[in-house]
Order: C-alpha cells, then sequence, then structure tokens
C-alpha cells in the first residue's frame, strides 16, 4: 500500500518459498481469458465498421439530397420561361431578357437562359459570353441533339450533361420542350404530337463546378466520393467526379434521382473503421481486472503460509491493484485529506493536465489548483464525513500552472486508507463539453434568428403581392361593367375568381407569418358583440348562396354585449369557421352560438360556437386538425380549395387573445368548433340578442 504522505510503495517481506504447481490452474485461466480478448477484440472491431458504414450512408444520403434539392430548385426555372412564352409565343429578345433575369433571379449557378424557336437558338439571356450560342441548330450537333429529340419525343424536362458548349465550357442544361394548342389554320411542326404545335424549347445551363463544389464538404468530413451519370433509360454513363474505382466495388451506391434521369453516386471513408479508445482500453482493463481477481482468488491456497506472510503476500497484491489501476486511470485521481485540506496523493494523470512535477504538486492545499471562489469544498466534505458511504458530484474549476483555467468535474467518495479516513477525487475535464456546449446555445440561437427573418421576409413579401392584386381584382370588377359579349363576360370573371381564391391565400400566409414573426398586435377596443354576431350571421348568409341551408344565431347565455377586446380577430375566427362549416354542409343548419359567465376577477369568459350538419370529422384526424398545413382530408384541398391554415390562424389568434380553441365531431352529422376569449368587465347590461334565422 502506498503512503498517503509520501506516494512510496510500501514493500512486503515475502519469506516463503514459492510453490509453483499451485499456481498451474491460474495460469491456464490466465491463458484462457487471453484467448477471449482476441473475439471480443474482434466484435469490437466489427462493431467499428458497421457503425462507420452507418455514418457513411447517412453522409450519403445527405449528400444525396442536397444534390437533388439543389438541382431541383435550379431547374424549376426553366418551367417558368415556357409558361410565359406559352402565353406569348412570339416573344421578343428584349422581353424574354427581361423574363429570363426575373425568374433567373439572383441563381449563381445558372449560366445563361436560352430558347430556340424551331430548334433554332433564337433568343439568349445574358448575351454576353454566350454570343457562339445564338443560331445554333440543334439538328446540326449530334452530341445535343439526342437529348432534344428525347425532351421532345416525350414531352418532358430532361437534364443532360455533363455537355460541351459552343461557346466554350462544360455544363449541365435543362431543356424542356414548348408546344402550343394547334388552332384552326396551323399547320403543325415537325416533332408535334396528337393536337399540338411545337413551338422549340427552352434551356437552363446550369455550371458543373457550381454542383460539383456541393461535394466539398463531404470530401472534407472524410468521405471519398464519385459520381456518374443514368440516362432516362437506365444505362451508365461515365464517372464525371472523384475516382472511376470506387464504382468497381468495396463502395456503398445510392441513385440520385433528377428530372428524368438519374446519377449514381458512390462513396467510402477515407480513413478505415477503427474501435473506440474507450472501448479498447475498457477490453483491455476488464482483462487486466479479470486476471488481477484470478491472482486474488488463488493467492488465498497458500494456507500453509504464516499468517505473517499471508497478510504481507496480500497487502503487496492490493497495492499492486491499486497502483495499477491508480496509474493506469484515464481520468486525473487525487487524495484528499478532509482535516488539513492537502493533496496527499495523485496519479501521473493528473500532473500532466495541470503542469506540474510531482514534488511541487504533493501535499498542495486545494486552493492551490481551484480557481472557484463559489467552491465551498470544506462544507462539502464535511458533510461527507458525516456520512462515510456518501458520493457527489461537482463542477468547479482548476489552474494549471500556466495560469489557464480548466473546466472539471470532480466525483468524490470516502475512502478509508490504512485506518485514515481519507477522500477520493476523480477529475474528468470537461473543457471539450463546456466549448460543445457554447456551440449549441450560438447554433440554436442563430436558427431561431434565421427561422424569424423567414417568417418577417414571407410577411412583407405577402403583403407586397397582395397590394398588386388587388389592383388585378379592381380592374376585373370594372372590366364586368363594361359591354362585354358572353364569351368575355366569362373569362373576366374566370379572372376574378381565381384573383378572390389567390387574395384568399395571400391573405391566410399574410395572417400566420405576422404571428410567427410576432408583428401581429392584438387590439383593446371596445365593441357591440350583438353587431359583431349579426354582421358574421350576414357573411354566411352570403357564403350559402343557393344551398339548402339555414343559418341559426342565438345568444342566450349572453351577459352584456358591451365588452373591450379585438373585434376584428374576433370577426376573423367567426367567419373563418362558418365559412369552413358552409363548406362542409349541403343542407340543415349551421348553429352560431354564444355564452358568457363571470370570473372572480370581473373577466367575462365569452364561449363562441359554430356547428354544422354537415360530413364531420373522423377521431383519428381531429388531433391535428389546429396544426397547419393540415385538413382533415387529404381530398380537401383538390375539392373544396384552401391552404391548410385557417385553424392554424384561428388558434394562434385565440391564444394571442388569452383564449382557447376546440372542436367536437360525429362523422356523418356534423361538427362543433368552439373557441373562448376573456373579455374586460362589460360596461352596458341587459343587452341580448334575439335568435335570429337566414337561409
Amino acid at each position: 500500500m502506498s503512503d498517503p504522505g509520501t506516494g512510496e510503495v510500501a514493500s512486503a517481506d515475502i519469506r516463503t518459498r514459492p510453490n509453483w504447481g499451485l499456481w498451474l490452474a491460474p495460469l491456464l485461466l490466465i491463458g484462457l481469458l487471453s484467448l477471449l480478448y482476441l473475439p471480443l477484440d474482434w466484435t469490437l472491431k466489427e462493431q467499428a465498421a458497421r457503425e462507420q458504414k452507418g455514418t457513411l450512408l447517412r453522409e450519403l444520403s445527405l449528400l444525396r439530397g442536397k444534390i437533388e434539392a439543389t438541382l431541383y430548385e435550379e431547374t424549376a426555372r426553366v418551367q417558368g420561361v415556357m409558361a410565359v412564352i406559352k402565353a406569348h409565343p412570339d416573344i421578343t429578345q428584349q422581353e424574354f431578357a427581361e423574363i429570363a433575369k426575373e425568374i433567373a433571379g439572383d441563381g449563381r449557378r445558372i449560366r445563361n437562359v436560352a430558347a430556340a424557336r424551331d430548334l433554332v437558338i433564337t433568343h439568349m439571356y445574358p448575351i454576353e459570353g454566350n454570343e457562339a450560342a445564338i443560331g445554333l441548330v440543334y439538328k446540326n450537333h449530334p452530341a445535343q441533339w439526342s437529348a432534344v429529340r428525347q425532351a421532345i419525343d416525350e414531352k418532358s424536362l430532361v437534364l443532360a450533361g455533363p455537355v460541351d458548349l459552343v461557346q466554350g465550357g462544360t455544363a449541365f442544361v435543362v431543356r424542356t420542350p414548348i408546344f402550343l394548342e394547334a388552332e384552326a389554320g396551323f399547320q403543325q411542326r415537325s416533332g408535334a404530337q396528337g393536337g399540338d404545335d411545337l413551338w422549340g424549347l427552352v434551356s437552363t445551363v446550369i455550371d458543373v463546378e457550381e454542383i460539383l463544389s456541393l461535394v466539398t464538404p463531404w470530401e472534407e468530413k472524410g468521405l471519398s466520393i464519385a459520381i456518374r451519370g443514368r440516362d432516362a433509360r437506365g444505362a451508365l454513363g461515365e464517372v464525371f467526379y472523384g475516382d472511376a474505382a470506387l464504382f468497381k466495388g468495396g463502395a456503398e451506391t445510392l441513385p440520385v434521382s433528377l428530372p428524368h434521369g438519374s446519377w449514381q453516386i458512390a462513396g467510402v471513408m477515407k480513413v478505415p473503421a477503427k474501435p473506440g479508445l474507450v472501448a479498447i482500453l475498457s477490453l483491455r482493463l476488464a482483462l487486466i481486472l479479470s486476471i488481477l481477481a484470478v491472482l486474488l482468488i488463488f493467492s488465498f491456497r497458500y494456507k500453509s503460509l504464516s499468517r505473517e506472510s499471508d497478510a504481507a503476500r496480500q497487502t503487496e497484491l492490493s497495492e499492486r491493484k491499486y497502483r495499477a489501476l491508480f496509474d493506469s486511470a484515464l481520468d486525473a485521481i487525487f487524495v484528499v485529506d478532509p482535516v488539513s485540506r492537502r493533496l496527499l496523493d495523485f496519479n501521473e494523470v493528473a500532473a500532466q493536465r495541470l503542469g506540474y512535477e510531482r514534488k511541487e504538486l504533493l501535499n498542495q492545499p486545494i486552493e492551490f489548483i481551484n480557481a472557484d471562489s463559489d467552491f465551498d469544498d470544506l462544507k462539502i466534505e464535511s458533510s461527507l464525513a458525516a456520512e462515510p458511504s456518501g458520493s457527489s458530484r461537482i463542477e468547479t474549476i482548476h489552474r494549471k500552472k500556466d495560469g489557464d483555467l480548466m473546466s472539471v468535474e470532480i466525483s468524490r467518495s470516502f475512502v478509508n486508507f490504512d485506518g485514515r479516513d481519507l477522500f477520493l477525487w476523480i477529475v474528468r475535464d470537461m473543457t471539450v463539453r463546456k466549448e460543445q456546449e457554447q456551440a449549441l446555445k450560438a447554433a440554436r440561437a442563430l436558427a431561431e434568428q434565421a427561422s424569424l427573418a423567414k417568417s418577417t421576409f414571407l410577411a412583407n413579401m405577402s403583403h407586397e403581392i397582395r397590394t398588386p392584386m388587388n389592383g388585378v381584382l379592381g380592374m376585373a370588377e370594372l372590366l364586368l361593367e363594361d359591354d362585354l359579349s358572353e364569351k368575355q363576360r366569362k373569362r373576366v370573371k374566370t379572372i376574378r375568381d381565381a384573383g378572390d381564391m389567390l387574395l384568399a391565400v395571400l391573405n391566410d400566409v399574410l395572417d400566420f407569418s405576422k404571428v410567427e414573426a410576432g408583428q401581429l398586435a392584438i387590439e383593446d377596443i371596445d365593441f357591440d358583440l350583438n353587431d359583431l354576431l349579426v354582421k358574421v350571421a350576414e357573411f354566411g348568409t352570403v357564403e350559402i348562396g343557393g344551398k339548402a341551408v339555414a343559418i341559426d344565431v342565438a345568444s342566450d347565455g349572453m351577459l352584456c354585449s358591451q365588452v373591450n377586446g379585438d373585434p376584428t380577430r374576433i370577426r376573423q375566427v367567426l367567419t373563418n369557421l362558418v365559412s369552413n362549416a358552409v363548406k362542409f354542409t349541403q343542407q340543415g343548419t349551421i348553429g352560431i352560438r354564444l355564452s358568457q359567465e363571470e370570473t372572480e376577477m370581473g373577466v367575462i369568459l365569452t364561449r363562441f360556437e359554430v356547428s354544422d350538419t354537415g360530413v364531420g370529422i373522423r377521431d383519428e384526424l381531429l388531433e391535428n386538425i389546429f396544426e397547419k398545413f393540415s385538413q382533415a382530408d387529404p381530398t380537401t384541398t383538390r375539392k373544396f380549395g384552401g391552404t391548410g391554415l385557417g385553424l392554424a390562424i384561428c388558434r394562434s389568434l385565440t391564444e394571442l387573445m388569452g383564449g382557447s380553441i376546440g372542436v367536437t365531431s360525429e362523422p356523418g352529422e356534423g361538427s362543433c368548433f368552439w373557441f373562448t376569449v376573456p373579455f374586460t368587465k362589460c360596461h352596458d347590461q341587459d343587452q341580448s340578442l334575439k335568435s335570429a334565422h337566414a337561409g
């Protein structure tokens, strides 16, 4: 056993001649344990290989998703140009350049946008640097004609490449044909099918280096990546990125889905899998402990030894065990005297981490290494001394010899060394973990800022879009007042109705974005609940139109009608719920109910209910009915329209006003949506709303 005051190991005087025959069995058992170590070591390596493979597949999946998302984002732009040309087939170069510039936006990956009328490039944006491509006849370029022919034959968007461009450089080219509806007097052009007339095609050139630069972060993570193409018929193409040898074996491969075709991505880890250091050391430590346990057990077979020599032998074995564990531990270990508060012993790891020589640190007080002024160690150690079986963990700060500070976690327990009550500190360096926690907090704050910026941008953009849309609707209304033919009037009404639907979507997006961005303010003004319910009922009557549906309004439980709150948002929630009720009710009754109760604080808690006799909602769909972009039936959007934001906005507005919202429903019998809002105590008593019927 080591002397806590000096750290020296006491020698044992063993005078008994060793009996080697007694050690035959333990030696054989130790050999067996050593043999058992080999399959365990192999198992650790296999586990490490499996974990590395899982990591590789996850990283390849992330890379695939990044490539697919980027290409679909960039290729989507060409469809916007196509739509404009279909609407204006005689578009000029200047008009094309303005449209292409607006649609391409700030897409840094797009080199140029071109249109080829009658399969000859006639329009180009930007022209600078792409002059050589203007006038190119696709039929005279076999390298590009096959992809053009395929796009025309299949009437679909085709991504081709890498392709050598006539204006120089290599790029991916996204092409989509433009077919115009054949009209009387039109002669169908070559390549058109059915009743369509081939105008030509529009293409977007995407810089190869910009797309392939997406792979760089994964290369930096330690992956070797290779990519090759597949055409629309599944034939393998050439490897255009990385080492082609990766596709010959040993690498994991994943398909990359592209517009009308696919790529294949292969990857391996640059560094072979190795078991973790902790696992290896744990296995070896287990082997060492097993061997020590064998030695300890069989040491008792020396019954012929005298009590003194046996005690000496046990002391020596115990000391060796203690010293082996003490010195081989990965964490710093201190032995502390709770009375003198001094460091009596420590392992080499402890001295190295603090930067001291052993003689410099031995017998120093706790304050010599502790830099935390709030660390009341004496009080804690005294409480441990009162309960010998107790243990504790605490985080504090240690000071190194060079003055640097180190965050540590101390696991402390009460031990007895040669009859002395001492404390054992196991000190773990927490610097890296603390840095990771700070980095995580910073990343979370950055993500929250990004989310807020997104919502703010969306709210502003929705407002900017709504302004010109109101102009479109206003002009449509003015046109309807002119002397139009029946065909013209029908078309103008179609424009107005489509605009109304789009404006409703924009209003939902604007409100929801304002809620998320924290820009939606709740008013606090006096208003009359009777007037509000009448207006909502009038709105519902207009929405019903020719349906066999009646509106029933009742406020039998109203205590007062003059309240203080936000009438605009109350009406918005009610009209949304009434609109939904009208939408899903073909016949029967839509009820609007109001009831109130006064709380002890003088607040009027008002409950609004909107019930219908419509199709109802299944129980399993009720849980997410108020979530954004959620609708009870997936076919609802196609049949009735809507964004799936209406009920989410209702919930947000209700909660902003300090209330709550809910629903009860029975499939086939109808639904009842309710919400509660607290108002300040009413000013005018004895007012009630009579039941009204409309329909």
